[in-house]
């Protein structure tokens, strides 16, 4: 059995639960049936700040190296597999990584690409990515330093870098989620088919996508498969889940706050007792600690999630909601649930993929929504309508996108082995 090094990313040591966590852990423990696995992390918060590689020592912080180069030639894997091709530090390692001819595979997934490639509304999104700078701005310049540096010692040249800066300057500003648009890998898995036109049509070789499923949901797959849930009271059970909706720029800070607080007022007082509602916060986005402090003075019952498997709440819930568009709902529908998008500030809701294809309802605001949940059955949209989309979405929901993948990928490095031995 083949020995290989993989380097994998995660957001931090700490951080056992997260999208591209459960991605890796997946990808990696399929890739353990297949071959001998000596797998490295890279992380931007924790981990050792040795320079040279050590097989007793698992996560590095990039921190420790001055550019994604000297990590590569310093931590020497055979392959590089990132969740995501925009964030900084994961494009020098990957970049760094193709220049160093080591195979990269970029995992996409957990996102509409109608979403990732609309154009946005430039004021509101300046607006959003100023508060992004000012929030955390010494971070996002310490990382694109780590960026160009990369590029200048990998040999990338002075026209690739000048139009990177000029690339990155304006996508922040022109799109929600400015990743999927550099063709960066030799393999890219997708979570559904509806993502190979347009990853080809931005330069992405068609030969280089496999469709493998949403790798996210593995875990998640397992857990619900194993575990029977029972009531604890005949309360309607509602999960609000909230969505990166600031860190894109499209709404400010102030905007969730009042949309989530008038959700929470509205089932208080239509619904007072009868209702038991919980909060789904972004992993690693958002604070709990702000969420408590909004909520808590209006009803102290609430229940505010952050790290929890996000489909095995989905499965504690009786109704879904959410205040813009998010993957999260994808996990309501897998489920069955009866979801609903409040579009709380009168916006052009309509190109927003669960509304267009009819799959979610819409309500103008949060008393309407609290009206729809109130009356004997809850709205629910076409089954057929839902399984055709969750098909395109995210191929098959059965636990075995992280077995698929590694198949893939094995595939990808034994058609270079035989390529160098020609």
């Amino acid at each position: 059995m083949r020995t290989i090094r993989v380097l994998f990313f995660r957001p931090s040591e700490s951080v056992k639960s997260s999208p591209s966590t459960r991605v890796s852990n997946s990808v990696l423990a399929a890739l353990q049936k297949l071959a001998n696995v000596d797998d490295v992390w890279v992380v931007p918060e924790g981990g050792s700040f040795a320079r040279e590689y050590d097989k007793r020592t698992r996560i590095y912080n990039y921190k420790a190296f001055s550019d994604g180069k000297q990590l590569v030639e310093s931590l020497r894997p055979d392959l590089i597999i990132s969740y995501g091709d925009y964030e900084y530090v994961v494009r020098s390692v990957a970049l760094a990584g193709m220049a160093c001819g080591i195979p990269v595979v970029m995992i996409v997934g957990s996102v509409h690409p109608s979403f990732v490639y609309q154009r946005t509304n430039i004021r509101k999104t300046i607006k959003g990515r100023l508060w992004a700078l000012k929030d955390h701005g010494m971070t996002i310049s310490d990382r694109y330093c780590f960026l160009l540096k990369t590029l200048a010692r990998s040999s990338y040249g002075i026209s690739y870098i000048l139009k990177t800066i000029a690339r990155d300057l304006s996508l922040p500003f022109s799109t929600y989620e400015p990743s999927h648009r550099l063709a960066i890998g030799n393999l890219v898995l997708v979570s559904g088919s509806d993502w190979v036109e347009p990853l080809v049509k931005r330069g992405y070789e068609r030969k280089r996508i496999a469709v493998v499923g949403d790798i996210t949901l593995d875990e998640s797959f397992a857990n619900i498969s194993s575990t029977h849930r029972t009531r604890e009271d005949n309360r309607i059970r509602i999960l609000l889940l909230t969505s990166t909706i600031v860190e894109h720029g499209i709404w400010t800070p102030s905007m969730r706050d009042e949309a989530v607080t008038k959700v929470v007022i509205a089932i208080k007082e239509k619904l007072g007792d009868g209702a038991n509602l919980t909060i789904k916060i972004h992993p690693h986005s958002e604070n709990r600690e702000h969420y408590q402090k909004l909520v808590e003075p209006i009803e102290p019952r609430v229940s505010i999630l952050q790290y929890e498997n996000l489909l095995a709440v989905c499965d504690n819930s009786d109704v879904v909601v959410t205040l813009y568009d998010t993957w999260a709902l994808m996990e309501a529908l897998i489920l069955n649930k009866p979801t609903y998008i409040i579009n709380t500030f009168n916006e052009n809701y309509k190109n927003i993929e669960y509304i267009k294809e009819g799959v979610v309802l819409e309500c103008k605001n949060a008393d309407e929504f609290v009206d729809n949940i109130s009356k004997s059955n809850f709205a629910i949209a076409d089954p057929q309508k839902v399984k055709k989309f969750i098909e395109n979405k995210i191929y098959k929901f059965d636990g075995e996108c992280g077995k698929r993948a590694a198949g893939q990928i094995i595939s990808l490095l034994d058609s270079i082995s035989a390529h160098k031995n020609r």
